[in-house]
This record gives C-alpha cells, structure tokens and sequence, in this order.
C-alpha cells in the first residue's frame, strides 16, 4: 500500500503541481493510520522525501535549460497576473519596490496596463496569456535585449515577477482579497466552463502535421458523431459543483458543532475520516482559490471525493451518534 500511495503521488505530480499541497494530508493520514510508529514515521518521511526529490529535479532541469533554478515557470507569472487583478485599485509607488529590476517591471506594467480590457470584478489568466499583458511585453522586451530565446526569457522572468507579485499581494493584501479572492472564491463554488462546452463542437477541417504526428494519426481530420452534444451537457456541472461544495461544507460543519458533547464516544476512525476530509477539502478549497483562476476543469477531485466521502462521513456520524444516545439513554 505504501509503494502504491508513492507512485500515485508521484503520478499526480507529474500531471499537475497542486500536488505540492498532497504530502500535508498524506502525512496526516500516516500519522493518524493504525498500525506501528515504525510504518507511520516511514511512510510520512517517504512521502515528503518522494515530493522534495521531485521538487529537486524540476530545479536542476530549469537550471540546465535556462540557467535559472526554479520550480516552475508558471508560478512567478501566475502570481503576477493575480496580483495584477487589484492593481488598477492601489496605489503603488515605484520607489518603494525593493530592487531596480522591480522598478522596471512596474514601469512596464503602468505603462500598459490599460492597454489589457477587462471587465470589472472578472478574473482570469489574462496577464498571463494575453500578448498585449504587460507581463508579455517585458518578457518580450528581456528576450530582444538579452539575445535569448523566448522559453529561456519567460523562465527568467519568473523569479522577478513572482518578487513583484508577492509585493504587491503583502503591500495591499485588503485591495488583493477584494478584487481577487473574493471573485475567484465565488467561481470556486460556481466555476467557468471555459472551454469545455466547445470541444467536440464541430468537425475539425484539417489537423495540422505535429497533431497526427503526436496521436500517430492516419486521417487528415476528425469528425465527432454528435457534435452539440457537450454545449448541451456541460452547463449543469457548475450547479452540481455548487450542490457539492455546500454539501461537503454542511456535513463538516454539522459534524464539527453539533456533536461536541458525543465527540468522546464516537469511534475512532469516524474522528479520522473527519479530520483527514476537511483537511484536504480546505486545503483543495485554500490551494485552488489562491493559485489560479478556478475553472471547471480543475474541480475533478470534488466531482469525485465530494460525492463519496460526505456520505460515509455523513453515515458514520449517524451511526456513532444514535449508539451515543442509545448508550447515554441507558
């Protein structure tokens, strides 16, 4: 069971970095699990070496391919382009910014950060994509003078612009909550579709040479048999995720204040499987809101978890209380 949680977790950190938040509730689950100190401490620290391993490589890859040692590209221009949600809102002066290149940065941005529209109150991931975020016109700007490719330049950019982002988000953390916590907590519970509705939406004219040769295809294009299918599918989901949010959250809360006076009798693995459950749904909850515009994409684990372990919990609780009752009755 041990080897087969490591290759999962390592799986799972292949594909997406919210695993990075996975050891938290492994390590709890180890610490909790019954069985000898011996197995638990071994698999806790199996857990947290297996991700710092993982963590390790990434940084020696993006040592050797673009001389700079981070984790991931990704987080220092997601943070930016979070931070950036509220920057129309605060009033930041250049001098304050610790470092010159952070000065820099903030000139770009102030020069053209109008030149990105955006809709009051809505989020996203505009800054980050978008060839007109002032996030991609510095980018641009250090690749032109630098003489370096653009992968090699939007991974040197990063590490300054995670700086700048974690600026901006302490400096103002109010301003931040506001203009981007609040919104994306709200599409935590009720998430865009995004794209989802279009995929199968129509037939594909022509596949271009790199897809067929990834798939291994032999045809020059794909047809789908019933092509509105999804548009017409896709729009109860964000509904659905909302009735699994609130429910998961009703049967925590119900668990955590209405049976404080039975808490000391009911079974063990009941307070495990409750402890262990709003562990990793609030750290899902914590990680997702903060990390990244939420979509519906990225709510797979509640389409699952958030079905199944409710009602176990939900059964359990049931079950422990009226023998609580029945017991204190006699």
């Amino acid at each position: 069971m041990l080897v087969l949680q490591l290759l999962l977790l390592y799986c799972c950190f292949e594909v997406r970095f919210t695993t990075l938040f996975f050891p938290v509730v492994a390590v709890a689950v180890f610490l909790l699990c019954v069985g000898k100190w011996g197995y638990k401490i071994t698999g806790a620290l199996l857990t947290v070496t297996l991700i710092l391993f993982c963590v390790q490589r990434q940084k020696q890859l993006h040592q050797e391919v673009a001389n700079i040692k981070i984790v991931s590209g990704f987080a220092g221009w997601q943070v930016a382009n979070n931070a950036l949600y509220c920057y129309k809102h605060i009033d930041l002066d250049p001098n304050d910014l610790p470092s010159v290149n952070l000065q820099v940065v903030d000139r770009v941005v102030k020069r053209y950060i109008d030149s990105l529209p955006a809709k009051p109150g809505e989020i996203g991931v505009q800054y980050l994509w978008d060839k007109r975020s002032p996030l991609k016109v510095f980018c641009l700007q250090v690749m032109r003078h630098a003489k370096i490719d653009y992968a090699v330049a939007w991974m040197n950019v990063s590490k300054e612009y995670s700086n700048y982002g974690w600026y901006i988000i302490k400096t103002f953390p109010g301003a931040f909550i506001q203009y981007y916590i609040v919104p994306n907590t709200c599409k935590y519970f009720y998430p865009d579709l995004e794209a989802l509705t279009e995929y199968n939406s129509s037939n594909m004219d022509a596949l271009p040479d790199e897809t067929k040769q990834w798939f291994n295809y032999t045809v020059d294009h794909l047809e789908c048999r019933i092509p509105g299918f999804q548009r017409v599918v896709m729009p109860v989901f964000p509904f659905l995720s909302l009735l699994l949010n609130v429910f998961s959250i009703s049967v925590l809360f119900f668990c955590s204040f209405r049976l404080i006076k039975a808490w000391k009798a009911i079974a063990n693995d009941t307070r495990q499987l409750f402890f262990v459950w709003a562990l990793f749904y609030f750290s899902f909850m914590a990680f997702s809101i903060f990390a990244t515009a939420v979509n519906l994409r990225f709510m797979d684990p509640i389409f699952i978890l958030g079905v199944i372990m409710p009602v176990v919990l939900w059964n359990k609780v049931r079950i422990n209380r009226a023998l609580f009752v029945e017991g204190k009755g006699s």
